[in-house]
C-alpha cells in the first residue's frame, strides 16, 4: 500500500528500538522499528505525528515503512541550521581560546625575558664594567711613570723640566667610577685613586693612607 497513512505515536521503547501508532483513521494501532524511517538518525519523540506508510514485516503482519515526523518534515532545515550555527560558535569560540593563550605565551616570555641574569645588572655596573676593561692596567702605568720620573731624576733634572701635561691627562682617563676598597686591586691602585680621581671613600681616617685593613695595612 503507497497511501501516506497519519497517526500518533503513543509508545516507543528507546532501547529496543521500536513503538506503536495510533491511526488518525481510528483503525488498529499499528507496530513500527526503527529501521523503518527514512532518517536513520532520527529518534522518535512519544506524542508527535509520525507519517508512514503500511508494509509487512518477516512475520507477515503489518508494520509502519517509509516513515518519517511531521515535526521532523517541518522543521529539518531549521535543525540544520542551528548546527550550523553552533559549529560556527564553537569555532570563533576554540580561535578566540588560541588568540588568548598566544597572548599569555607572548607576555609570559617577556617576563622571563627581563628576569634573567645578564639582564639584571645595573646600567652603571655595566658602563663600570666596560670602562676598566679598556683601560690601561693601573699597576703598569704606574710603574711606567715611576721609571719615567727615576730616568729624568738620574739626569738631574729638576721636576720644573718634566713635562707632566701629558701623564695628567693620562690620569684622568684612567679614573673610573670606583671609589671603595672592595673595588681595588692593590694598595698601589687605591693610592692612585685617592691622590687623582675625586669622590673616592677609602680613607675613612684621612691620614693619607687609603685601604689600611684590606691593601695599605701596616
Amino acid at each position: 500500500m503507497n497511501t501516506l497513512l497519519k497517526g500518533r505515536l503513543f509508545k516507543w521503547d528507546s532501547q529496543k528500538g521500536f513503538g506503536f501508532i495510533k491511526p488518525e483513521d481510528g483503525s488498529e494501532n499499528i507496530f513500527i522499528h526503527i529501521s523503518d524511517f527514512k532518517d536513520k538518525s532520527y529518534r522518535p519523540i512519544i506524542g508527535e505525528v509520525i507519517i508512514y506508510k503500511i508494509g509487512k514485516g518477516r512475520d507477515n503482519r503489518k508494520k509502519a515503512v517509509d516513515a518519517y515526523s511531521e515535526r521532523k518534515k517541518l522543521h529539518h532545515i531549521g535543525n540544520i541550521n542551528i548546527q550550523k550555527n553552533k559549529i560556527k560558535r564553537n569555532s570563533f569560540g576554540r580561535k578566540v581560546i588560541l588568540l588568548v593563550l598566544l597572548g599569555i605565551f607572548i607576555l609570559f616570555s617577556g617576563v622571563l625575558q627581563r628576569f634573567k641574569p645578564e639582564n639584571n645588572v645595573p646600567r652603571m655596573e655595566q658602563k663600570i664594567y666596560k670602562d676598566t676593561t679598556d683601560t690601561k692596567d693601573i699597576d703598569e702605568f704606574l710603574k711606567e711613570q715611576d721609571k719615567f720620573i727615576a730616568e729624568h731624576t738620574v739626569k738631574k733634572t729638576t721636576v720644573k723640566h718634566i713635562k707632566r701635561e701629558p701623564i695628567r691627562k693620562e690620569i684622568k682617563r684612567s679614573c673610573d667610577r670606583r671609589q671603595y676598597c672592595s673595588q681595588m686591586r692593590s694598595c698601589a691602585e687605591a693610592k692612585y685613586f685617592l691622590n687623582h680621581c675625586p669622590g673616592v671613600k677609602m680613607d675613612g681616617d684621612r691620614d693619607g693612607i687609603p685601604c689600611e685593613s684590606q691593601w695599605c695595612g701596616h
